[in-house]
């Protein structure tokens, strides 16, 4: 697909048609007219539109959050797991815990790295923005792991 579109049309666009057996066997998986479905993600298509219902529906079936992601960037926010969890015993906290601290150990040697020759790249931005998002993500899975050994 072009890139004339905007990120989120670009997203709920490669959404579907990425999907092995594309429009076609996603509509049927989530109740919907191919056709239907093919006219609400096509950008060139001012009279159709996904209800949040529908996106949220086709991302669960596809498992693809570039939807997600590209709602989130337009806002301004980065999206992050933070699983659903139960059961999970202080071994697999502490194991969740020493990764998150692994992550933030990644994102700061990007940071120094980005520093040390005093100039900073593309490259070496785009680097920390994902040490970022990793370590965030694993940051966040944290209060859901506690909550899942809560005795209350």
């Amino acid at each position: 697909m072009s890139n004339m579109y905007d990120p989120i049309e670009t997203a709920m666009y490669d959404m579907v048609h990425d999907f092995p057996g594309g429009a076609v066997k996603l509509a049927a998986r989530v109740n919907m007219n191919a056709g239907t479905l093919n006219n609400k993600i096509n950008p060139s298509m001012e009279s159709h539109h996904l209800t949040l219902k529908e996106a949220v529906n086709l991302m669960l079936a596809t498992n693809d959050l570039r939807l997600l992601h590209a709602i989130g960037t337009e806002l301004g926010f980065v999206c992050v797991p933070v699983g659903h969890l139960a059961g999970v015993s202080d071994i697999e906290f502490l194991s969740v815990f020493s990764r998150a601290m692994s992550e933030v150990g990644d994102m700061s040697q990007a940071v120094y790295e980005a520093f040390s020759d005093g100039k900073i790249t593309r490259k070496e931005v785009e680097l920390v923005r994902k040490e970022t998002v990793e370590a965030m993500a694993a940051l966040a899975e944290l209060p859901s792991r506690l909550e899942s050994m809560c005795d209350e």
